[in-house]
């Protein structure tokens, strides 16, 4: 036993000297092997104004210049209604506004012919109030006809139905020769210039998109830029997502294409096989003034990158001996 003490005691001594020597490590800098990993969410271009343009006044439709698939222009003529019976009605509107403004104009002569033989005391004041209401009420007549001539002059305007933006013509809802009333669908309009892409993203995804560098919607072969403009705050419960309405930032698809969006991660983020447990914690070894030290991921998963925030492009990341590592081992750096 005295003998083999000695022998321990060298064998113990010999281990912490071990334990004192640098680790051989392989480092990357993380900006040589970061990843910015793509995710993908099925996407249609919709537009805000889907119309189904209508009829203001009653009478037959005349024309219908437009078929389906014309592109027309803001206040492009859409339909002719035949308003020749509106026509007449306003002829008669202005004759009837004529007649009140003469009964006003004599009203208002005989008021003031009452006023004057009132200060002269030939009048009794009830005649002259009798005057001054008559004057009143004639005027108020005139204003109701003249309210009249208004209201025909725009149903007039109204018999041709113009369109109210820019838009392609998606369908013809009447025909000529139809009579159509107030509120009478005429012809569907989609605009073609104020689009929307709506969006299905799952829950998990969610950080990520309004964390993107940048987001494009996918169709035919084609990007469109796209900006972030709202998340509807409604879970969809059974696939777990929300829908997301973006804005082209520049030219747009057609209304109705259906694609995907795709977005690229802001932060960098390293390949899966360089993450390492410790503590329970997925993780980076980083070499930091000869010591390894590991950088916990606390969102990090097993088999997928992860992101890395909290490091610089600069961060050596440990390749090769990364599993013999522990927090704060020294370490010599033998390959890049």
């Amino acid at each position: 036993m005295i003998k083999a003490l000695p022998l321990l005691l060298l064998a113990s001594w010999a281990t912490a000297a071990l334990a004192q020597e640098a680790l051989p490590v392989t480092v990357e800098r993380l900006d040589a092997i970061a990843l910015y990993p793509v995710r993908s969410a099925p996407a249609t271009a919709v537009s805000l104004n889907d119309t189904r343009v209508a009829a203001q006044v009653g009478a037959e439709v005349q024309a219908l210049p437009v078929r389906p698939g014309d592109r027309i222009d803001a206040d492009e003529v859409l339909a002719r209604l035949d308003c020749r019976d509106i026509e007449i009605a306003l002829e008669a509107s202005r004759a009837a506004l004529a007649a009140a403004q003469a009964q006003r104009d004599l009203a208002e002569f005989r008021r003031e012919r009452g006023a004057q033989l009132r200060d002269r005391g030939a009048m009794p004041l009830e005649a002259y109030r009798e005057r001054e209401a008559e004057a009143l009420r004639t005027a108020a007549e005139v204003r109701r006809r003249g309210a009249e001539v208004r209201r025909g002059e725009r149903d007039i305007e109204r018999c041709e139905v113009r369109a109210p933006f820019d838009a392609v013509v998606v369908e013809r809802l009447a025909s000529v020769g139809e009579l159509a009333e107030p509120g009478t669908p005429l012809v569907r309009l989609v605009d073609v210039s104020l689009l929307e892409i709506s969006a299905r993203v799952q829950e998990q995804d969610l950080d990520a998109l309004e964390g993107a560098a940048s987001v494009d919607f996918v169709s035919r072969g084609e990007r469109y830029p796209l900006r972030l403009r709202r998340v509807i705050p409604v879970l969809e419960s059974r696939l777990r997502s929300y829908e997301v309405r973006l804005e082209p930032t520049g030219r747009a698809p057609l209304p109705g294409e259906s694609g995907r969006i795709d977005w690229a991660a802001a932060l960098p983020h390293v390949p899966s096989d360089l993450l390492v447990e410790r503590d329970g914690t997925l993780g980076v070894f980083v070499v930091e003034d000869g010591r390894a030290r590991h950088h916990a991921l606390d969102e990090a998963v097993a088999g997928l990158p992860a992101a890395v925030p909290g490091l610089q492009g600069s961060a050596d990341i440990v390749r090769d001996g990364r599993y013999a590592l522990r927090d704060g081992m020294a370490v010599e750096v033998t390959g890049r």
